[in-house]
């Protein structure tokens, strides 16, 4: 393997945001209410927290070289990174070398559950980071959606297994279509697969969106 961040491929650094997720708890992805029946929550921030705890460790743990050489941050503030305007906020994970032009990874994270126009926004948000007509220019961009269906609590929370699959598979089949749909509009058809990707990690399960419109499974080997 190549330890030089700039050499490192859109493979590389699924694979080290997946190897992250996987080492997560599963209790910061399904959040519970102290309510009289257990309804999973999922929520993004404290998601993310843990999301970016897990990536500090494998980067301590010096096994994938290339990342001595990159500092990863989360929700960098506007001024600190002189965001184009054309940019309404800042992204929740960026890995760059600070002080250069070596602007590495972009990402968002989301529930499954957001509406469709919040994961629009924010594919468009990181193909706006990517741009090369924008001072940033991040060369890789990963849209990182977890988690299922959020249940309401009018649901009952005894579903069966099958009923669960049944649920999952529905929801699929929406992000399916949905994203279908954002990845073939033009300000995002250009980056994607190539130097962007949707996954969507749930219940310990990792799936990457391909351009054909397919979730394929992932399956790495955890360092």
């Amino acid at each position: 393997m190549n330890n030089n961040p700039k050499s490192w491929n859109l493979e590389n650094w699924i694979n080290f945001v997946v190897e992250a997720y996987l080492k997560m708890k599963r209790s910061y992805e399904n959040i519970s209410f102290n309510t009289s029946v257990s309804i999973p929550r999922y929520k993004e921030r404290i998601f993310c927290y843990e999301l970016y705890h897990q990536m500090r460790k494998i980067q301590e743990s010096h096994n994938y070289k290339f990342l001595d050489f990159v500092k990863i941050e989360g929700e960098r503030v506007k001024d600190d990174l002189n965001i184009p305007k054309k940019l309404k906020k800042v992204p929740d994970f960026i890995a760059h070398k600070p002080g250069s032009n070596n602007n590495y990874l972009v990402m968002e994270v989301k529930k499954a559950s957001s509406p469709k126009s919040g994961m629009e926004n924010d594919l468009i948000k990181l193909t706006s980071f990517m741009d090369a007509s924008l001072m940033l220019k991040y060369k890789y961009g990963i849209f990182f959606i977890f988690g299922r269906e959020e249940t309401s609590s009018k649901e009952k929370s005894t579903d069966s297994s099958k009923e669960k699959n049944i649920d999952l598979t529905r929801l699929e089949k929406r992000l399916q279509n949905r994203f279908l749909d954002i990845i073939n509009k033009e300000d995002i058809k250009s980056f994607y697969e190539d130097r962007l990707i949707i996954l969507w990690c749930y219940d310990g399960i990792c799936k990457r969106f391909s351009n054909e419109g397919r979730w394929d499974e992932l399956r790495i080997d955890e360092k």
